[in-house]
This record gives C-alpha cells, sequence and structure tokens, in this order.
C-alpha cells in the first residue's frame, strides 16, 4: 500500500464513521423515546412492576442539554483535541445526544459557541492536513488561547 492508497482508504473510513454516527444518533433517540413511554406505562398503571416481574427503567431527566453536555464531555478528557464526531459518540454514549435531525451539528454550534466565548475554558484547534483543515476541541482551563493561524 502506497500513501495515495492510505489516504484513499481513511477518506472512506471517514466517510463511513460519519454515516454510522448518524445511524447511531437516530437509534439513540429511539431508545430514549422507548424507554420514556415505558416509563409513562409504569407511573400510570403502578401495578405494572409486579404483574410483568420488571421495573421501570431509569429516564434521566436532569441529563445536561446543549453546550452544558459538550463541555462535560470535554471535561472528562481534559487536554485530549476531539472531532465533532468524537464528542457525538460521546454524548451518544452518556445518553445526552441532542434532539436534533442532525446531532453533529447541534454539537459543533455549541462548541463554537463555548469557544467563542471570552476566558473560555473550551478551545478550537484548526490543523491543515492532505485531506483539508481538521478541527479539534479541547478542554484546557490553563492553556492561552492564540492567534488562529489561517
Amino acid at each position: 500500500m502506497d500513501v495515495d492508497q492510505a489516504v484513499a482508504t481513511v477518506e472512506q473510513l471517514w466517510s463511513d464513521l460519519e454515516w454510522k454516527e448518524e445511524h447511531l444518533a437516530d437509534l439513540t433517540r429511539q431508545v430514549a423515546g422507548i424507554r420514556k413511554l415505558i416509563a409513562t406505562y409504569y407511573e400510570m398503571f403502578p401495578t405494572l412492576e409486579a404483574r410483568t416481574n420488571s421495573r421501570p427503567p431509569v429516564v434521566d431527566q436532569d441529563s445536561p442539554k446543549g453546550a452544558e453536555a459538550v463541555r462535560r464531555i470535554l471535561q472528562a478528557a481534559p487536554g485530549e483535541q476531539l472531532l465533532v464526531s468524537q464528542v457525538v459518540r460521546a454524548l451518544a454514549d452518556a445518553g445526552w445526544l441532542p434532539e436534533s435531525d442532525n446531532p453533529a451539528n447541534a454539537a459543533r454550534a455549541a462548541l463554537d459557541r463555548l469557544a467563542a466565548t471570552q476566558d473560555s475554558d473550551v478551545h478550537k484547534l484548526r490543523y491543515r492536513t492532505t485531506s483539508g483543515i481538521k478541527v479539534f476541541y479541547t478542554y484546557d482551563p490553563d492553556r492561552v488561547p492564540e492567534e488562529e493561524p489561517f
């Protein structure tokens, strides 16, 4: 394999990852909705627990939303540089995926708002690669923001 084949393979893998993450986001939203529906039935019919030999699912009503959710994801990995796709995956794993047709865009908007805030501890980093510009976000409370190179 030469470098051109490696570039093509990596670009195809990125494309595959984005497609799968979009579907993961849809499935995560569906799972959360089903959990809420089941919990509602347990609330409506208190004898269900005894009659079905099961317990109601835990539904997290107090999960963080928007900028607070992405901030917590970044704070869990201080100093690590994360792509939007990695943040979205972490949000899905935590059950905090935004209710949006495009969770990646919602997460990106929240990350950009956090990074644009003066004296923010969330930083946006851009790197030029052979396949284009890659944008990463990081939580680093001790870092002094630098001027963007381009």
